[in-house]
């Protein structure tokens, strides 16, 4: 083992940094990290080191008893009941991905994230919302879980740097409650592409469902800059209602839809998906 590791240390210093980009952030620092003099100089001189690290309860002392870890993640992806200061990650650009939000609770009131431009989350409020944006001011792609049953929050601070934003709808309430939208959009005025995943049952599609806005007035007030809207609609057969009909029903949400995007400011396609 010893030859191996030092015919290892022979190699010129481009040929190792080429090397380590393909490790597995984990992997990388066991093996090497504090093994030599040289070995702990090469990594943190790296300044564009790009590791993608999963965390979770098993691996977060790797964390607690090497600081200098959590300086080279690039990627991060938290797994759930995995409860961390986030500010340890402060040079992370590439990607945060909480499994769950409680992650971010224990200190989301002193979070900085200057850095990070990609966001994933599940399950979150208005004020959690407002917390990540006035905490992540370069943020530029943000993936978020709601519920539409909660209370209204006014006056979010604006962020000018997000330019697309996904927003996944986990309830079934009806009829849907999207004056909440309006606090979720009116603070990213700069959005570009802003994509909907919501939830219907084909029984519950009425007259007045045909009639919906498809958010045209809501995007029309607050984002002026929009060069894409994507609504998925995840429906589910009703057995009280024929394929035929089904058919029918879901062409002319489509029609709906079309008819109330039909703009030249940006392009809309209604993603209908029935299980």
């Amino acid at each position: 083992m010893n030859n191996y590791l030092s015919q290892f240390e022979l190699l010129p210093n481009e040929i190792l940094i080429e090397l380590f980009q393909y490790f597995n952030a984990q992997d990388l620092f066991q093996a090497f990290i504090n093994l030599n003099i040289r070995f702990n100089r090469l990594i943190q001189s790296f300044h564009n080191l790009k590791l993608v690290f999963y965390l979770k309860q098993s691996n977060k002392n790797l964390i607690t008893n090497n600081h200098i870890f959590s300086l080279y993640v690039y990627t991060l992806i938290v797994d759930s009941n995995v409860d961390i200061n986030l500010n340890q990650f402060s040079n992370i650009h590439q990607e945060l991905n909480l499994i769950y939000i409680e992650t971010l609770s224990t200190n989301h009131k002193s979070l900085s994230l200057p850095s990070l431009r990609i966001l994933k989350v599940r399950f979150i409020n208005l004020s959690i919302y407002q917390t990540i944006l006035s905490s992540c001011p370069n943020l530029y792609y943000f993936q978020l879980s709601i519920f539409t049953s909660e209370e209204y929050l006014l006056n979010i601070q604006t962020h000018n740097k997000l330019k697309k934003l996904i927003i996944r709808i986990s309830d079934v309430i009806w009829p849907w409650n999207d004056h909440l939208f309006n606090c979720y959009l009116s603070s990213v005025p700069n959005l570009e592409q802003f994509n909907i995943h919501r939830l219907l049952y084909i029984s519950r599609i009425t007259e007045s469902f045909i009639n919906y806005n498809w958010f045209a007035s809501i995007i029309s007030i607050h984002l002026q800059k929009l060069q894409h809207f994507y609504f998925y609609l995840r429906t589910s057969q009703s057995k009280y209602i024929n394929k035929i009909n089904t058919e029918k029903i879901l062409n002319q949400l489509n029609e709906t839809f079309l008819k109330v995007h039909n703009n030249d400011q940006y392009q809309s396609r209604l993603i209908i998906e029935c299980s």
